[in-house]
Order: C-alpha cells, then sequence, then structure tokens
C-alpha cells in the first residue's frame, strides 16, 4: 500500500529540511563540546525543539504507517510510562528523550524524504557527519564527540554500524567521481578510527561488520586472494601502526582472569535475578543502576563483604532490556528489528531479480536501493554483536537504522512493484 502524505509548501520543506539537517549534525557531531563558546547557546536544544515544533505543524497522521515512526512512539511511551512502577526517575528522561528529540527525527525523514534526490541528499548528509565523529575520535585519542558516543565501546558500536552505509552508497551507480573517493575514504578511515578507540567490542563489531561484507560480496575468492596479498605484503607496516599495547588488549577477550570480563558476568546474573522478579514490564527503562544494590545478594558470587555496584550498568544491550523492559520491553523492541531485517532481505533480493533482466529504466537507481538495503542489513550485525558488551539499548542507533531503513524500502517502492514497507 502506497501511503498518501499531504503536500508541503517549498516554505514548509526549506524549513524543515534545515532543522533535519541540523538536529542530525548536533546529535552526532556535537560540535558544542569542542568549540566551547557554543554550550550557552544550547544549540542542540533549540534546534531539536525546532523540528518538534516543525513536525508538529505539519503532522500528518499517516506517518505512523511507517512502523519505524509507530515503534519509536510505542517504545518511548513505555519508556516513559514505566516510570510509575520505576525506582528512579531516569525513565522519564529516556521516554521524553525518544518522544521529544527521536520521534521528530523519524516523523521529519518520513515527510520530507519522499524522493530520490531528497534520500540521496539524506545518505550524504549522514556519512558527512560521520566524518566529524571519526576526526573527533582521533582527536579525543579514541573517545568519542560526546553523549551516546563519548566512550571509547559506544563509539566503536556506532561506526560500526556505519561501515558497511558508507561503503555501499560509495557504489552507487550514479555518484560522481570524488563522491565515490570521499566514501571510500571514509570507509578506510572508519576502520581506522575503530581500532583507535581500542574497544575489544568495537573491534567484534569490525570484524562482524567485514565478515557479512564479504558474506554478501559477489567475488568472494577474489577478496580472499586480494586481502592475503595485502596480509603478507602490508601486515607488518599496519601493525607499525595500531596504538601501543593494542594487541594485548585484544588478546584479553578470551582472559578468564580479566576484571571487567568478570565484572560483566556478574552484572548479567544480577540482571536475570532481576528479571525473573520483574518479567513481565521489568524495574523501568534506565533503571538497573538503580536496584542493582538490593538484588546483588542473590547472586551465586556474592559474599558479605562484596562492594556494593550501586549505579553500575549492565554492560549489554540484551541484559540491559532484560531487567529493565523484560518481556514487553523486549518483544517491542526485537520484534521491529527482526521485521525490519526480514523486509531489507527481501527488497535487495527482489532488486538483485531485477537488476538480472536489465530491463528496467530506471535501473541505476534501483541498483543503489537495492544496495543500501543489503547495506542497512548487515549494519544490524555489528549492532547485535558489540551490544552484547555494551548498554546501548535506549540509544538512537536503532531508531536512525530503522528510520534508514524504511526510508529506502518507501523510495524503492516507487521505482518496482514492492511492498516491502507495508505494515
Amino acid at each position: 500500500m502506497q501511503i498518501q502524505l499531504k503536500n508541503l509548501s517549498d516554505t514548509d520543506i526549506r524549513i524543515g529540511w534545515t532543522l533535519l539537517c541540523l538536529h542530525i549534525f548536533f546529535m552526532y557531531a556535537r560540535p558544542q563540546e569542542m568549540l566551547t563558546f557554543l554550550r550557552p547557546l544550547h544549540l542542540p536544544g533549540l534546534v531539536a525543539l525546532g523540528l518538534t515544533a516543525w513536525v508538529l505543524k505539519n503532522f500528518d497522521k499517516q506517518s505512523f504507517q511507517i512502523p519505524s515512526a509507530r515503534f519509536v512512539l510505542i517504545f518511548g511511551g513505555l519508556s516513559l510510562i514505566s516510570f510509575a512502577w520505576a525506582t528512579h526517575t531516569i525513565a522519564i528522561t529516556i521516554g521524553i528523550t525518544w518522544l521529544i528529540q527521536y520521534l521528530p527525527v523519524t516523523l521529519a525523514v518520513i515527510l520530507l524524504v519522499r524522493e530520490r534526490t531528497k534520500y540521496k541528499t539524506l545518505l550524504y548528509l549522514w556519512c558527512s557527519v560521520h566524518a566529524v565523529v571519526f576526526f573527533m575520535v582521533f582527536k579525543n585519542g579514541g573517545k568519542g564527540p560526546g553523549d551516546f558516543m563519548a566512550d571509547e565501546n559506544d563509539a566503536a558500536l556506532g561506526i560500526a554500524m556505519a561501515i558497511p552505509i558508507i561503503l555501499y552508497f560509495s557504489s552507487w551507480p550514479d555518484l560522481n567521481a570524488r563522491q565515490k573517493l570521499f566514501l571510500k575514504l571514509l570507509f578506510l578511515v572508519a576502520c581506522a578510527a575503530i581500532i583507535a578507540t581500542r574497544s575489544r567490542g568495537g573491534f567484534l563489531g569490525l570484524v562482524t561488520a567485514m565478515g557479512m561484507l564479504w558474506l554478501f560480496s559477489e567475488s568472494k575468492m577474489k577478496i580472499l586472494f586480494v586481502s592475503l596479498i595485502l596480509t603478507l605484503t602490508l601486515g607488518s607496516i599496519a601493525l607499525s601502526f595500531l596504538p601501543e599495547g593494542y594487541i594485548e588488549d585484544l588478546q584479553g577477550i578470551s582472559d578468564p582472569n580479566d576484571n571487567t570480563r568478570s565484572e560483566r558476568i556478574e552484572t548479567w546474573e544480577i540482571a536475570w535475578i532481576m528479571f525473573k522478579d520483574n518479567f513481565l514490564f521489568g524495574v523501568g527503562a534506565g533503571n538497573f543502576p538503580w536496584n542493582v544494590a538490593s538484588y546483588q545478594e542473590q547472586a551465586s558470587w556474592w559474599f558479605a563483604d562484596a562492594r556494593s555496584l550501586h549505579g553500575r550498568q549492565t554492560h549489554s544491550l540484551y541484559f540491559q532490556l532484560l531487567a529493565d523492559l523484560a518481556c514487553v520491553g523486549l518483544f517491542i523492541y526485537f520484534a521491529f528489528l527482526f521485521k525490519t531485517m526480514a523486509l531489507l532481505y527481501k527488497a535487495q533480493k527482489k532488486v538483485y531479480g531485477i537488476s538480472k533482466k536489465k530491463e528496467h529504466a530506471d535501473l541505476n537507481t534501483i541498483k543503489g536501493l537495492g544496495m543500501m538495503c543489503r547495506a542497512l542489513y548487515i549494519s544490524i550485525f555489528p549492532f547485535f554483536i558489540s551490544g552484547a558488551f555494551i548498554s546501548v539499548g535506549y540509544y538512537p542507533h536503532i531508531v536512525m537504522w530503522g528510520t534508514l531503513a524504511y526510508s529506502t524500502l518507501y523510495i524503492l517502492n516507487q521505482y518496482t512493484d514492492s511492498e516491502a514497507y507495508k505494515k
């Protein structure tokens, strides 16, 4: 079913597009962290409020036929109302963030990105903003720009998700040579930025992204051969550029005596106990750290003089949602993820069939959109792997991933008879 959105005036489009671009820029790049004179201006908040006001002015209820908008509304709403049974008010903050900061982005993309040109501009903007993120990672010695990408692990996960999108977008058939070169170089910089974070979870995300890219490649043997040659010829040179102690850090992944590993396992056990005690709705969004101390005595590892873990995060996407929002939250979250993955996979397979026939008038556009469906499908796997060791359940990674996914499917539907974005 093709949804029918109301037409916007040229002025509304210009204002909305400007606010959307600024919002994405401030959300990811966070220039106020580097240019401190911007902090008193509160520009990110003002832009977010402006975008929210624009969405309210141009609101179209048809937008909620797109699953990404429904997901942000429902999951954000659940997080907000979980305050009713939560210990800490952080649930209100999380819910409001999803509904006031993230939902307007999703709705604005639905309202504004309705044709190929705007779609490609959005993708190019998103990739360019990540160039600033990569610069900040190098500048900050492995840390990200701030907020949900401040920590090394958080930054590495976000970058790993961006890698497939940047690489596939660089092969869009009708991009010019300069744009393709920029994106291919950006792909290499992204890989280097993950290494610069020294994050072990981020490295697993990088390996996952590369493995999935190889798995979906049509030249698997060629890639293996080239990789082998490069490893043999340039491997020693590459090792010399790695951060000091990087190899030793990676070796700690499998070390059973590693303190970080032990602490994660301890908190995961507490999260499981917390879930069993609140299996339907959990303890409230973001409330694991405020309940962990009252549950740790039930853990198998606890002893009388054990230190309090009050304020400790779960360090895992899965255990975070398991404890915080339990069965209801997990179902909403992963039902959206798996449904979107299935639609992306189905769409890219359909495009592959069309491109083999070479009969469609808009073949280059369809190929490009098919590649982006594949890129977004691959992009979620680093999130699954790295997220196993990071508390990222409430970060906007999934909001932006879902927003880009359904924007891609919506535009693709205009060129094919695919109905992949249907409910």
